[in-house]
């Protein structure tokens, strides 16, 4: 990506819908040696330059089933993908449905071949890992019990594409004026169409802090302020039919 600066590809899913990653059981979710909700990634690439990416995050609305203080909800792998070198990404895929099991440390072939990408993954029955139990030296958390290896192909089909570009001239959806910058942003687009276009911005930890909705045609300026915000590094998404386009700017 050149000198490009960095850009946030991937958050916790907020599956609930409520603007925020984190309705989870009575005693939140284990840490895995970090405390980032989007952890663990890996990356491959095929023939034609089509990039996925896996990543680790927790899963809202699930639950180990034991009494609290061991009522912890569950991690699962995604994949998430884009075909125009890292400017747009599509949605996070979920490699399986299961609200049961614990799925991560995923591993990519870094080459996929036949339009198929072969994921391998550790999954057992609880949150955590029982050399590290979520309640910090009680065993019972976690107690020591199989540990499985699985292996997958899954097909790029199956995985949403990056947005559609509301400039058909242009790679990028949109430009973030200053960054970094010390309260007001301006998104600058360039559709060919009219085009609604939810606006998002989420701290580090994939809360959202903004959230609006702007219609664009033709040349338009949209201006946010970030003042109120902590000093920090934020995503700027955009959202059209469900596709995300996003942009990270430095709030200093």
């Amino acid at each position: 990506m050149g000198a490009n600066p960095p850009v946030v590809i991937a958050v916790a899913p907020d599956l609930d819908g409520d603007g925020f990653a984190g309705t989870f059981a009575t005693d939140g979710v284990p840490r895995y040696g970090n405390g980032g909700f989007a952890s663990q990634p890996d990356a491959a690439i095929d023939p034609n330059g089509q990039i996925v990416v896996s990543f680790v995050a927790p899963i809202e609305l699930t639950t180990s089933g034991l009494p609290s203080p061991y009522d912890f909800s569950f991690r699962n792998s995604f994949l998430i993908t884009s075909t125009d070198n890292g400017a747009t990404w599509g949605n996070p895929y979920r490699i399986d449905q299961s609200d049961f099991d614990e799925k991560v440390f995923t591993a990519l072939s870094r080459n996929i071949v036949n339009g198929c990408v072969d994921v391998m993954w550790m999954q057992d029955a609880l949150p955590g890992i029982a050399v590290q139990p979520p309640v910090t030296g009680d065993q019972n958390s976690h107690p020591f019990g199989n540990n499985d290896i699985m292996h997958d192909c899954i097909s790029l089909a199956l995985l949403p594409t990056g947005i559609e570009q509301l400039n058909t001239s242009n790679s990028n959806l949109f430009t973030v004026t200053p960054n970094p910058t010390n309260g007001l942003v301006n998104l600058n687009f360039n559709s060919v169409k009219n085009t609604s276009v939810k606006i998002e911005v989420l701290n580090i930890t994939g809360q959202i802090v903004i959230s609006n909705q702007i219609d664009v045609n033709g040349k338009v300026i949209h201006s946010l302020d970030l003042s109120t915000l902590s000093n920090g590094i934020y995503a700027v998404n955009a959202i059209v039919d469900g596709k995300i386009s996003s942009k990270t700017i430095t709030k200093q």
